[in-house]
């Protein structure tokens, strides 16, 4: 059960790491009229470690909530994971607000959340639809 549990935990941060890593400069791209650094997507700078930390927060508080609940149907999953993962990044924004030390890194973070919705939502739903595909 705990390699289930893992595989979950790693198919989820996957998911979240890499949709995050894409989907934020491709909003950056896309609001700012810039030109998408293709390269600059896989440097180490530009808040990669923030990603992380917030990616492994998420993923792993999902997981233990994934686990607590019995799923059994596949199709409710979907919905289940989708909720669990957007209800998650309020919790997370709450967080960072508190440790953020001034208002523009505070505005920041609230952007950078809003970017994760989409691959966040994704994530969670596929990694509750294997959940119940487990059980």
């Amino acid at each position: 059960m705990k390699l289930k549990a893992l595989s979950i935990w790693l198919v989820w941060f996957g998911i979240l790491y890499l949709g995050g890593l894409i989907f934020i400069p491709l909003m950056f791209s896309i609001f700012r009229n810039e030109p998408l650094d293709i390269v600059g997507l896989f440097s180490l700078t530009d808040g990669r470690g923030l990603l992380l930390a917030v990616c492994a927060f998420l993923v792993t508080v999902g997981t233990l909530i994934l686990w607590a609940m019995p799923i059994h149907l596949p199709v409710r999953s979907f919905l289940f994971g989708a909720f669990v993962a957007t209800a998650l990044l309020p919790f997370a924004g709450v967080i960072l607000y508190f440790l953020a030390s001034d208002f523009e890194s505070r505005a920041g973070l609230v952007g950078f959340l809003i970017m994760l919705l989409i691959p966040n939502g994704l994530a969670g739903a596929y990694a509750c639809h294997l959940r119940s595909r487990i059980s």
